[in-house]
């Protein structure tokens, strides 16, 4: 059930910065249902995916987990993340424009872990098919010894979601806009992050252009392997798909299907009915109707199809939700789209959620609590203060989210 409880101590801590409080819920994708709580280290929380400058052809996918991360947690030998990619074309029904994809295109990335008790000796292999396999030790972000271009990092870093949790409560509880008041919650947090460095025109062995990105995370004890979550696009769980009131926290259920399964029939009804009805919410919070019926609909299949989309033939700068925007609008993208790790994409969302993308809504949060880095692995260095550490425990217990020691 959605209730206020879920982000109160996220304002308690906002506005409490030497005493810290609990947290209850987080936004992004973070803790975003019963099986995240219990296996925090299959918690995909973020994902980004945005163009080595330097490098034509080659990108960076970044895979954040396990949200209020301190120094003492770390990754797991039991669980893997896989990265897959489908190269996607855009078609016309009588809904409107939609992504097309394949399984003869998909590409998959698998990562890893070595966890033996000395925690300097934690390492990481990624499978690149076709690009061979990558390995290394925890915190080394070195070129690998093929010269490559393709790199890989695994480590604590600092979490770069940033958000205002105020005024994302009265929004998703309320329906109401408050003024923007500036207040970065996610403030001293850190995350456990997997980064890879690679040339998506080689992975696929020819060039290609639209792409999609999704991440599975995988148990796999005693032999049995289960998928505990997914995620392409931020914030479909806890915000586009959030239950209300006494409907059901439907929330696990999608996190488990494959990773660009094509959901028909009466599943796929069940998830766009949830976004349309969370549609109706926040369309009515600025009080003037955005949404028409014909678009909730478009834009509900669009958010089912769950991945990140870029196109990779594509240079410039990342900026989410771009080409989801032109094909809503009817038109064929051009955009590079991604996603940049100083994205402001949660205030992208509130505006599209609210008036349809026609004007803009923001929470007054428009940077991450530590810049970003220019270079590999991007991710500023973790926070070590006591008052993040305090804030992170204490964030954990009072939603009974588990920790990976």
């Amino acid at each position: 059930m959605f209730r206020r409880s879920f982000f109160v101590a996220f304002i308690c801590i906002t506005a409490c910065k030497t005493a810290p409080m609990p947290l209850a819920e987080l936004h992004s994708d973070h803790i975003d249902g019963p099986a995240t709580k219990e296996h925090s280290i299959t918690d995909v929380s973020d994902v980004y995916a945005f163009p080595a400058s330097e490098m034509p052809g080659v990108i960076n996918v970044i895979v954040n987990v396990h949200p209020l991360s301190r120094q003492h947690n770390h990754f797991s030998d039991k669980v893997d993340y896989e990265i897959v990619l489908r190269k996607l074309k855009v078609t016309r029904d009588d809904v409107g424009l939609r992504f097309v994809h394949s399984a003869q295109s998909e590409r998959k990335i698998v990562c890893r872990f070595k966890t033996p008790d000395d925690h300097k000796q934690h390492s990481m292999s990624c499978d690149f098919g076709r690009l061979g396999t990558f390995s290394n030790i925890i915190n080394d972000s070195s070129l690998s010894p093929l010269k490559s271009k393709t790199r890989i990092y695994h480590g604590l870093r600092a979490d770069h979601f940033f958000f205002n949790s105020e005024f994302a409560t009265s929004l998703a509880v309320d329906g109401k806009l408050l003024r923007s008041s500036g207040s970065n919650t996610m403030d001293n947090t850190n995350i456990l992050t997997v980064i890879l460095q690679f040339n998506i025109h080689e992975l696929f062995g020819e060039p290609v252009g639209l792409t999609g990105i999704s991440v599975g995370s995988y148990t796999h004890e005693g032999g049995r392997i289960k998928r505990i979550d997914h995620l392409g696009r931020p914030e479909v769980t806890n915000v586009t798909m959030v239950n209300r009131k006494d409907a059901d926290d439907i929330r696990d259920e999608f996190n488990v299907h494959s990773t660009f399964a094509i959901l028909e029939g009466a599943q796929q009804k069940k998830y766009t009915t949830r976004i349309i009805e969370n549609l109706d919410h926040y369309d009515a919070a600025d009080q003037i109707q955005d949404w028409s019926l014909t678009g909730k609909r478009e834009y509900a299949r669009l958010i089912v199809d769950d991945f990140l989309v870029l196109d990779a033939s594509k240079t410039g700068k990342a900026k989410y939700f771009d080409i989801e925007k032109e094909l809503l609008a009817g038109r064929e993208p051009h955009a590079f789209g991604g996603r940049g790790i100083e994205d402001d994409f949660m205030d992208t969302l509130f505006s599209m959620i609210v008036t349809r993308g026609k004007r803009p809504i923001s929470d007054g949060v428009d940077r991450p609590y530590k810049p970003s880095l220019a270079n590999f692995p991007y991710l500023a260095e973790p926070d070590s203060s006591w008052s993040g550490w305090a804030k992170a425990r204490l964030a954990r217990w009072s939603i009974g989210a588990k920790e990976n020691k």
